[in-house]
C-alpha cells in the first residue's frame, strides 16, 4: 500500500477578510468603516520560491481583494520553470468573489477550499458589510461550480462547529440549525447531496492528489470508510443534524466504533 506520509503542501495565511472581521480587504471601499487589513505576513518572493521548489500552496483568502491577489500571484507565477503548473494550488476560505474572478478559478486550476458553515454562520451580517452588489459573489458555491471551478469541503475546525453532519446540512440547505431562514439563505447557491458529499471524500482526495487510492471505495484502494447513522441521501435535511458517526475505518483498521 503506498504511503499515507506526505508532505507537498504549504499554507501560507494572506488573511484578507470580509470587512468588519478580523484581517480584511474589500474592493471598492466596503462600508465605511469595515475595509479591513491586509496581513504583513504575505511574502510573494517567498511563496514564489516554494512554487519553484514543486510545493502546492494553499492561500488563506476571504474577501474579494484578497481573492484576487491570490490568483494573480498564482497566475504571473505558476509557468516558466519545471513543475510549477498542475499542482492543483487552492484557496482557503475563498468567500467573497468578484464575478469576473469566479472563471478565473476553472481557467487556472485552483481549488476554491470553502466551508459550507460559514455561509449560515455569516448570512446575519454578510450582506451589510459587503453590499447588495458583492453579495452575489459570496459563499457562490453553484456559481463556481457552474463556471467549472472545483470545489472542497471542511470544517475549518477549530473555527465553527466541526460535525461533518453540520457541513452536509449547511451544504444542501443554506440554513442554520433552527432550520432558518426559510427555504435557505440565498437558496441558488445551494449544492446537492452528492456534490455536498463529494466534497469532503472524492473532491478532497483530489485535492491531495489522492484521487487514484482514496476518496471512493474500489478494488485496490484504501479501506478509508466511515459508516454514518443516518443516510444523507435518504433521510430529510434536518435529520442530518442528529446523524453521528458510528464507525471510521482507516487503511482497514478501526480506528472509532466497532
Amino acid at each position: 500500500m503506498a504511503s499515507r506520509k506526505r508532505l507537498h503542501a504549504i499554507l501560507w495565511l494572506l488573511l484578507l477578510a470580509i470587512p468588519g472581521t478580523v484581517h480584511a480587504q474589500t474592493f471598492r471601499g466596503g462600508i465605511a468603516g469595515h475595509r479591513g487589513q491586509r496581513d504583513a505576513t504575505f511574502h510573494p518572493e517567498s511563496l514564489a520560491k516554494m512554487l519553484k521548489a514543486g510545493f502546492q500552496l494553499s492561500i488563506h483568502a476571504i474577501g474579494d481583494a484578497a481573492n484576487r491577489e491570490a490568483m494573480d500571484f498564482i497566475q504571473q507565477n505558476s509557468g516558466g520553470f519545471p513543475g510549477s503548473l498542475g499542482l492543483r494550488e487552492r484557496i482557503e476560505h475563498a468567500q467573497v468573489l468578484a464575478p469576473e474572478d469566479i472563471p478565473r478559478l476553472s481557467r487556472l486550476g485552483i481549488i476554491a477550499s470553502m466551508q459550507p458553515s460559514h455561509a449560515v454562520e455569516d448570512m446575519p451580517w454578510a450582506e451589510a458589510r459587503v453590499g447588495r452588489d458583492r453579495i452575489g459573489g459570496a459563499y457562490a458555491w453553484r456559481t463556481i461550480r457552474q463556471a467549472g471551478g472545483r470545489l472542497v469541503f471542511s470544517s475549518d475546525l477549530p473555527g465553527t462547529d466541526y460535525s461533518v453532519f453540520y457541513g452536509l446540512h449547511s451544504a444542501v440547505t443554506r440554513q442554520d440549525k433552527a432550520g432558518k431562514p426559510e427555504g435557505g439563505w440565498r437558496p441558488d447557491q445551494r449544492v446537492t447531496v452528492e456534490e455536498a458529499l463529494r466534497g469532503f471524500t472524492t473532491w478532497a482526495a483530489y485535492t491531495a492528489f489522492r484521487e487514484n487510492i482514496t476518496g471512493t471505495l474500489a478494488p485496490g484502494r484504501w479501506a478509508d470508510v466511515t459508516i454514518l447513522s443516518v443516510d444523507p441521501f435518504t433521510a430529510a435535511p434536518s435529520a442530518l443534524l442528529g446523524g453521528r458517526v458510528q464507525t471510521t475505518i482507516v487503511g482497514g483498521r478501526v480506528v472509532h466504533g466497532g
